[in-house]
């Protein structure tokens, strides 16, 4: 048991020792990189936040997956694309000019938003990595000790409490509900102007926004995305109700931030506004932005639980509906199908995406032409 317990300390020291190199690199990269707030107008692009408090558990994970799908069974590639992905999403989001550029514009914010609360969650719903995680971490430490038992006493006794005590609020915020209430209310929430300017101006309530955005994506689309049968998991029906609330409650605060008259932040013009726009036409941009792509992407993680969905369907029930038929032959007619029925469904959300995207651009084309053609008055012709 010593010699378990000291390849335990051991094997935390070693990771604890690569976090501090990591760390170390990083930091040094970001001392490197060019830092001036001229550069955000000139060339924003080159504005890199490096940020070793993020940067390194992103990699850290990042590794202990990689290392977790190496063993047997091993997640599909897809599934280790969608993880990738996900930690992809999140540098953008946290470590890239997006977020440099956030507290000037509103439209990036918007992106990074898109990001932090839709993609990387939905991504990481997807890939379902907690047991390559599990994986990854168990063989760092067997690497080190080889096999432990699990240790005893009232520390252990404690740990497994705290973490029944997160699985079941975790559980309870996954059904589709509350996700759902969870998911929109956090975008209207920090929508509110107090809320969105104290975000801006502090970064303790900024990282508070950003890890809130997270935490109810996940719990969004966990739910969304649970493949276990009725009456475990929600019926296609719920998770298109789902879809339906989140759509339109991203769809109405898009619409209010794109098209109101008075603008409601002033954080974005106390950090200075990027392109020389006004904090109208920064507000209307940022808004459009929520309205049109965070809208889309909700709508293709639809189309994915549709197609999940019948394919599922197809697999466990289609051969007991029509005895006597060739199993691989009629799932290769039943994939066309549903290949069919969900690029169908895309092309109507891309369909309505482009409504509102030329409403937009109309409304701006008609704005911007009655602004440059709207007739002098002088003051004599004032009655």
């Amino acid at each position: 048991m010593d010699s378990m317990a000291a390849g335990r300390r051991l094997g935390g020291g070693i990771i604890l020792a690569w976090a501090l190199l990591a760390w170390a690199a990083i930091a040094l990269v970001a001392g490197l990189l060019p830092d001036s707030p001229g550069l955000l107008h000139s060339a924003p692009w080159e504005v890199w936040p490096l940020d070793p408090a993020i940067a390194v558990p992103l990699v850290l994970c990042a590794a202990v997956y990689l290392r977790g799908a190496r063993s047997a069974p091993a997640p599909s590639a897809g599934r280790q694309a969608a993880f990738l992905g996900a930690i992809a999403a999140l540098t953008l989001a946290l470590q890239s000019p997006i977020f440099s550029m956030a507290s000037r514009s509103f439209a990036l914010d918007a992106v990074g938003q898109m990001l932090l609360r839709t993609v990387a969650p939905a991504l990481l719903a997807m890939a379902a990595p907690m047991e390559a995680l599990r994986r990854g971490v168990r063989a760092g430490n067997a690497q080190v000790a080889g096999a432990q038992a699990p240790p005893s006493g009232a520390l252990w006794a404690a740990r497994r409490g705290a973490h029944r005590a997160l699985r079941a609020l975790a559980d309870g915020l996954s059904r589709p509900l509350p996700a759902t209430a969870l998911y929109v209310g956090t975008a209207y929430v920090w929508a509110w102007p107090a809320a969105r300017d104290g975000a801006l101006l502090d970064p303790w309530m900024r990282g508070a926004m950003d890890l809130s955005f997270v935490l109810s994506g996940l719990a969004f689309f966990r739910a969304l995305f649970d493949l276990r049968a009725e009456p475990a998991g929600p019926t296609i029906g719920t998770r298109l109700l789902m879809v339906w609330g989140a759509e339109l409650g991203n769809i109405l605060l898009g619409y209010f931030l794109t098209y109101t008259s008075l603008p409601l932040y002033r954080a974005y013009a106390a950090h200075g506004l990027l392109w020389g726009l006004t904090p109208l036409a920064n507000q209307m941009y940022g808004g459009q932005t929520l309205w049109l792509c965070d809208t889309a992407m909700i709508g293709v993680a639809a189309m994915v639980v549709i197609f999940r969905w019948a394919r599922e369907e197809d697999r466990l029930r289609g051969p007991r509906l029509h005895p006597g038929t060739d199993r691989a032959a009629w799932l290769a007619r039943q994939r066309a199908s549903n290949r069919r029925v969900v690029l169908g469904l895309l092309g109507f959300v891309a369909m309505i995406v482009g409504i509102m995207g030329a409403s937009v651009v109309l409304y701006e084309v008609t704005y911007h032409r009655a602004v440059a053609h709207a007739p002098a008055v002088s003051v004599n012709q004032i009655p």
